[in-house]
């Protein structure tokens, strides 16, 4: 769903992306991502066809983030496309495993940290 709109902030995204998690996950048959969840089942099964439609959708996630960080006018998009995919799929892991919430809120805040240093030419 946040891919229908275009902030206009790297900030606004990430608040998009998190917030549309939380309410995802909110729902009570939320197991997390399918793809995820295949993918680590056939660990052992490399080339199979879930562990490369799981890649596939991985990858379109993080161009999507790409794409909107580059329509905010961000210069670093690729990179911090790559850090916000992450943050998003550490964040689905641990809420599954924990069942609690707040990973979404710890991981938006890093993503947050991430963003503004980064938009201010700051090393890491």
């Amino acid at each position: 769903e946040w891919r229908q709109e275009t902030p206009p902030t790297a900030e606004a995204l990430i608040g998009l992306v998190f917030g549309g998690l939380r309410a995802w996950s909110q729902s009570p048959d939320w197991r997390g991502s399918g793809f995820t969840r295949a993918a680590m089942e056939l660990a052992w099964a490399p080339g199979h066809p879930a562990r490369e439609a799981a890649a596939a959708q991985k990858t379109a996630v993080e161009r999507a983030l790409r794409d909107g960080l580059s329509n905010a006018g961000r210069a670093d998009a690729r990179g911090l496309a790559q850090a916000l995919a992450l943050l998003i799929e550490g964040a689905m892991v641990l809420r599954l495993i924990h069942g609690d919430g707040t990973w979404f809120d710890t991981a938006e805040s890093a993503a947050l940290t991430l963003a503004r240093r980064s938009s201010s030419g700051a090393d890491g």
